[in-house]
């Protein structure tokens, strides 16, 4: 299974990084929904057949458990935006990284130090990217 591409309404312009991790949220919606709706319903029926004295909401609260589960893990798989978003905030807790990274990215580009090829920012200057990649930690 492959990632899905973010593809621009309009094919005449490139994609922004906003626009792209925008539709990559959208898509790990989409999956944790269809995925933890599927699994915990295929889930708390199996309960069923397979305990027979299970009773309804045991059932539910099992498929729900189960299917937030295989959502999470299906929507982390396929789509960037979970994993992104899980770094984000480690880094940002640990002072590692600005709370709002894409305004403080966008702020960069607007100032000169990044520069936007097609959905992705790049430094600007070389010096400066070796510089900050090799600062102690």
């Amino acid at each position: 299974m492959g990632r899905l591409s973010a593809v621009p309404a309009d094919l005449t312009e490139a994609a922004n990084p906003t626009q792209v991790l925008r539709q990559d949220r959208a898509a790990f919606r989409t999956y944790v929904v269809a995925f933890a709706l599927g699994a915990g319903a295929l889930f708390a029926l199996g309960i069923g057949f397979v305990t027979g004295g299970a009773t309804v909401m045991v059932r539910l609260v099992a498929g729900l458990v189960v299917g937030l589960g295989v959502g999470l893990g299906v929507g982390l798989w396929q789509a960037s935006w979970g994993a992104f978003s899980l770094a984000r905030v480690w880094l940002a807790a640990h002072d590692r990284l600005p709370r709002d990274l894409m305004a403080f990215s966008a702020d960069a580009h607007r100032r000169g130090v990044l520069r936007q090829v097609g959905a992705v920012y790049q430094f600007r200057h070389i010096e400066l990217q070796r510089r900050l990649a090799n600062r102690e930690r």
